[in-house]
């Protein structure tokens, strides 16, 4: 025979018991939602950076001076990490070294085929200068 004090003892631990059961399924549903919605928000942030390198190298590359620079400010960090910014043979690319690897490449309108690019830069200073130099085009 069960007593009225066991009854109320049981009860209690099977309603705390639930209680964290639903807690840690919506700590696991909202620590799903974090990661994903992280990485696009990171993804975004390389787009914008890439347009806007993108937008003034094309910018540059239409001026009739043959000597010529634009200066511009950068986000020192994507997702909470510095990544680089390299101009190459390829086109543009930005990279994110940690936590995990993320990149993406532009082939800035197929201009390679026109113009030499070169340099790198590490987006830590948050500056970044496009020079033209006749028919080159440099990142510092």
């Amino acid at each position: 025979m069960h007593q009225k004090g066991q009854v109320l003892i049981l009860e209690q631990i099977v309603l705390f018991g639930m209680g964290v059961t639903i807690f840690v399924a919506c700590f696991a549903a909202f620590s799903v939602y974090q990661s994903h919605f992280s990485a696009v928000a990171a993804n975004d942030q390389l787009v914008e950076t890439k347009d806007a390198v993108v937008s003034n190298i094309l910018k540059l590359y239409q001026k009739d001076a043959s000597e010529s620079t634009i200066k511009m400010d950068i986000p020192e960090n994507i997702a909470g990490s510095p990544y680089i910014i390299h101009l190459g043979e390829g086109g543009l690319d930005i990279t994110i070294q940690s936590p995990e690897e993320l990149s993406i490449h532009s082939s800035v309108f197929n201009l390679a085929e026109k113009v030499d690019f070169s340099g790198s830069v590490t987006s830590t200073s948050g500056r970044l200068m496009i020079y033209k130099k006749g028919n080159e085009i440099i990142l510092m």
